[in-house]
Order: structure tokens, then C-alpha cells, then sequence
């Protein structure tokens, strides 16, 4: 066969595969949108919804659009029958579940009213730079207006043979699983991505406790359907464990959101039950607890105010709530926070969150601070490095997709539990100095930090006269400041040329405008590389450069997805893809 015959109908087959994928995606929106759909049903159509969106990222990721179809990917040329087949399949499913046989242009021709249960914000739209799988799902069904016989019909639940809608899930699940078999490895890995970016968005524009426990319902089905695949078990692990880590996510932020509704149970550790060694640090204690060596971390108070007051009332329920988040077993691993046990009111000026130690280490361990290995003397490798700056990002992007606020990110926070005779393990360091943490609400407010040398890695707008709440892009700047110290592999006071930062404020404050202006970025450059310092940069810059206009509300839905969006792909994403 010449190549030109082989060029058409390689390109006749894409098409038809683009007819076929457009028909499914169309199946997907009909019962997505049914109408009157019992409430028992709902975690079924999220999950529905979310397997549309995952269709869609597939379609995208191997070229399945109208502009790009001329120049079909070597996937659709070497794969187009296949994934024919595979599409009329689904599209057979989707008939298969409907009491009226022939076309969908049979169902309900009546405008559709607005449905207060159709879950909208499981579609959701991210502007700029950011992938939109919106955008996809829009091209997809403008291309199906111009194919023969075009439907713009919507379902109703009526029409649904309701024992087979969860066999349609499970069919559904199976297909896009198989179908993203015939993906390469590298290609694979970029699918998973675009889903986390998904998965995050729906986070961030649900904050209602029964919706989010209907998505984590939803992302605990497992499919029955047999399908196999090209990709090894630990990729498929990895995928199930990115859906489990989601439930997780939605459980949690559910569990936040209803300790703002709910009294809460827990009560404080009574303090002679704690057995305090003395330390140094004033922010970090070891301490015996019911027979077991733990670690506490100290959250300071002002003695001298009234402890009725209505603010001191605010804390110390904050304190109960932060406790109670950190002791939850639904607190995602991606996190790195440690194991909260409880807390207590030492009397003494300052409250004590008590923490479990690692499993798998002696009980005599002490945890080792990030701020105390930085000695450029004994800096570890390269990569090491860049997988720590990958590993801290990832843990902020976690808490910043259920809404929290850590306000307390620095080198002194980031510990490493490992014995004299070992090796600190930078793929999976514990966060803490959460006493200043928060959700990211409008009615919390917010409880400000003293005057300290932490302030040196403190975005510069806190300690401002107009200084308004504590934001996102706060932690974002921290992230920064702690990725220029592990560039340099040396506490920031010291790259900065601050004696005594408890006293020297003024050179705290304009740390920001130095680190940006005085070269130090080129030098991160040179110890790490381009990639490495452009995200620094993003950091440090914040405002457009994370997605917020001037003026806009970072505590709102649609500008947090934005900036979880940045955070993914322009500062997680990068660092993750740097190859050394």
C-alpha cells in the first residue's frame, strides 16, 4: 500500500474514532443531566460525572479533537479499530441501561429545566494555562452538533433501568481503565496528573458535608469488570491509591467542615498526665505519655488577658479542632503531618499538642529539624535535594486542597525521625508547627504570630499596619523561602547576611524584596537549575504569578481552584519533573 492511500485512511480512521468518542462523551451527559434521579443514586452520578472527565483527559491526551484530527497521534493510527471498537462498546452500555431502544433524539425532547441535583461542580473549569477538561468536554459536543441526527435532548430518570445504572458504572470504569492501557508509560503518568488536577478542583468548589461525602463514596467503588492492561501493577496501584487519597481528602475536609457545625467531643489530657522533659527549644519538647515516649509541640498564649475572654475562647476551641483534625484517621498520609494524641493546657503560658513517634523507629528517636541539617559542608546529593523541595510542595498542596492554612511553614518545622546510625529519609519528611493553622474561612479569624526570628520566612504583607487575614499565597511564599534555603543548603538568615533576626526586624521585612533583587535567585539557578528557580521565583512573586488578579479574594471557590491549579502543575508538577 503507498503511503498516501495508508495517510487516508489512517486519517479516515481517526475520524471515525473522533465521531465514536464524541457519541460516548455525549452517552456520559444524558445520564449525567437525567432528571429526577433518587437521592440514593447521587454518589453513582458523581461518579459517573468523574469518569466523564477522565474520558475526556484520555481524549485530550491522545489528540481526540476536530483541529488536531488531520494529524492523528501514532496511538490513534496504530490503535484507531481498537479504540473504535472500544467506543461503540461504551456506547452500547449506555443503551443497554434505557427502557426506549433506538436513539438518544427519542428521549425527552422537552427543554430541561434547571436541576437542582445535577452536580455542576463536578465539571469544573480552569482558565489561562491550565488544561481545561471543560473546554474539552465543549469542543466534543460542538463537533457531535455537526454529525447527522444531532440530539439535544435530555434524560429522565423514568427511562433508566435502575438495576443496570451500577452495572453501567462498573462497565464505564472498566473501558476507560482499558483504554487508558494502550497509553506509554511517560504519556500515563501525564493522564494521572491531569486527573489529580481534577480531582483537586472538585475539592475546592465543594464544601458542602453531604456532598463531599457522596464524592468520597463515590471514589470508593471498585469496578468488577476484568480489564486488562499494558502497565504494570504498580501503576494501576498508583491510580486506585490516587482515588483512595481523594476519598480521603473529601472525608476530611467533610470532617473539618462539621467541627465548624458540631460541638466536639474531645476534651484536654489533664497535664500531670504528661511528663515533660526539659528542652531548649522552646517550640518542641519530648515527653512521656501513658507509658510511651511521644514529642510535643508548644502553641504560646498571653496569661495576663482574661481566659473568658472571647478571644481566648476562639483559640482554645481552634486548639481542640486542630487536634482533633491531626488525630483523625481519615487525615490524608499525603499530608506528612505526624499523629496527634491530644492536648493540654501547661499553665504555663502555652498549650502542648502531644504527637505519636514513627512506628518503624526506636522510641528514643528524636525528630531532627530541616533548619539543623543545613550545613553546606554536608549537603546531600542533588537529587535528594530536589526531592525533598518536591516532597514539602506536594504535603502544601494537600492542605491547601481541603482549605487549610499551615501559616507556620519553615526549615525548623520539617523534621526527620531516623536513628545516630542512619540517614535522614528526604522522600517523606513529617510537617509540623501547625499551631497557627487554620481553615481558610471567611468568618475565621485570624490569630497572628509573634514577633520572632520565624518571621524571616513570613510574607512581608503580614506585619503591614492594614494587614488583613493570613492567605494561600502566605504559604506559598514560605514554600519559597524553605526551597532557596534547600537550594543553598543553608538556613536563609544565614544566605541573607541577618546576625540576630530577633532583633534586626527591618532586614526581616525586606528579605522578599532582596531575595527577588539581589542575585540570590541566579545562585539557586546555578546549585539546582533553571526549572528549579523559575518555581522559586513563582513563590516569591506570588499574585498573577499563582493565578489572583488584584483584588480578588483568594478565600473564594473559583480563585482557590486557580491557585490548587498553579500549585499542581507550575510548583508541584515542575519540581516532580526535574530529572538530574
Amino acid at each position: 500500500m503507498d503511503p498516501i492511500t495508508a495517510a487516508g485512511i489512517g486519517l479516515s480512521v481517526a475520524s471515525l474514532a473522533l465521531q465514536a468518542f464524541a457519541g460516548c462523551v455525549k452517552g456520559y451527559q444524558l445520564f449525567a443531566e437525567a432528571r429526577d434521579m433518587p437521592a440514593q443514586y447521587h454518589h453513582l452520578r458523581i461518579r459517573l460525572r468523574i469518569e466523564q472527565e477522565r474520558l475526556l483527559n484520555w481524549g485530550e491526551k491522545v489528540g481526540l479533537e476536530q483541529e488536531r484530527i488531520k494529524n492523528p497521534s501514532r496511538l490513534l493510527q496504530q490503535n484507531g479499530n481498537l479504540i473504535i471498537d472500544i467506543m461503540l462498546e461504551m456506547q452500547a452500555t449506555f443503551r443497554e441501561t434505557v427502557i426506549i431502544e433506538g436513539t438518544y433524539a427519542q428521549y425527552d425532547p422537552q427543554p430541561a429545566p434547571e436541576d437542582s441535583t445535577t452536580p455542576d461542580k463536578l465539571r469544573p473549569t480552569t482558565p489561562d494555562k491550565i488544561r481545561p477538561t471543560s473546554m474539552m468536554l465543549e469542543k466534543t459536543l460542538m463537533f457531535l452538533e455537526k454529525v447527522p441526527k444531532k440530539t439535544k435532548s435530555r434524560l429522565t430518570w423514568a427511562m433508566v433501568k435502575r438495576d443496570k445504572f451500577k452495572t453501567l458504572i462498573d462497565k464505564l470504569i472498566g473501558h476507560n481503565t482499558y483504554i487508558e492501557g494502550l497509553l506509554d508509560n511517560v504519556a500515563m503518568e501525564q493522564l494521572q496528573f491531569m486527573q489529580q488536577q481534577t480531582y483537586m478542583a472538585i475539592l475546592q468548589l465543594n464544601s458542602n458535608v453531604a456532598e463531599l461525602k457522596e464524592i468520597s463514596l463515590a471514589m470508593q467503588i471498585r469496578t468488577s469488570t476484568s480489564t486488562p492492561s499494558l502497565h504494570t501493577s504498580s501503576d494501576t496501584s498508583e491510580h486506585d491509591s490516587s482515588r483512595t487519597s481523594f476519598a480521603r481528602l473529601a472525608d476530611f475536609k467533610a470532617q473539618q467542615i462539621a467541627l465548624d457545625e458540631e460541638p466536639s467531643e474531645m476534651e484536654p489530657i489533664k497535664s500531670e498526665k504528661v511528663h515533660v522533659e526539659e528542652s531548649d527549644d522552646e517550640s518542641r519538647s519530648e515527653a512521656v505519655y501513658q507509658s510511651k515516649r511521644i514529642w510535643i509541640e508548644w502553641k504560646y498564649y498571653d496569661l495576663s488577658t482574661d481566659p473568658r475572654s472571647d478571644w481566648n475562647k476562639t483559640i482554645e476551641k481552634r486548639i481542640k479542632k486542630l487536634a482533633i483534625l491531626l488525630s483523625s484517621d481519615k487525615k490524608p498520609e499525603q499530608f506528612g503531618a505526624p499523629h496527634c494524641l491530644g492536648y493540654f493546657n501547661d499553665e504555663e503560658e502555652r498549650y502542648g499538642f502531644l504527637y505519636r513517634k514513627p512506628i518503624d523507629v526506636p522510641p528514643e528517636t528524636t525528630p531532627t529539624s530541616l533548619h539543623t541539617l543545613l550545613d553546606p559542608a554536608s549537603a546531600p546529593s542533588l537529587t535528594k535535594r530536589i526531592t525533598l523541595a518536591h516532597s514539602i510542595s506536594r504535603s502544601l498542596m494537600y492542605l491547601h486542597s481541603v482549605n487549610w492554612l499551615h501559616k507556620g511553614l519553615r526549615s525548623h518545622n520539617i523534621l526527620f525521625f531516623y536513628p545516630p546510625t542512619s540517614q535522614p529519609q528526604y522522600h517523606s519528611p513529617t510537617i509540623s508547627g501547625f499551631e497557627y493553622a487554620r481553615p481558610d474561612l471567611p468568618d475565621e479569624k485570624t490569630d497572628r504570630p509573634p514577633l520572632s526570628k520565624d518571621n524571616i520566612y513570613r510574607h512581608p504583607h503580614i506585619f503591614r499596619d492594614d494587614a488583613s487575614r493570613s492567605q494561600k499565597s502566605h504559604d506559598i511564599y514560605s514554600l519559597g523561602v524553605v526551597l532557596v534555603e534547600i537550594a543553598y543548603w543553608q538556613p536563609i538568615d544565614k544566605i541573607m547576611g541577618i546576625g540576630n533576626a530577633d532583633r534586626d526586624l527591618k532586614g526581616v521585612w525586606k528579605v522578599r524584596e532582596r531575595l527577588l533583587k539581589e542575585g540570590v535567585l541566579k545562585k539557586v539557578e546555578g546549585f539546582v537549575g533553571e526549572v528549579y528557580a523559575r518555581v522559586v521565583r513563582r513563590c516569591l512573586v506570588g499574585g498573577r504569578e499563582l493565578g489572583v488578579e488584584e483584588g480578588e479574594d483568594e478565600g473564594g471557590a473559583k480563585v482557590g481552584r486557580k491557585m490548587q491549579a498553579v500549585l499542581a502543575e507550575e510548583i508541584v508538577g515542575k519540581l516532580g519533573g526535574i530529572r538530574v
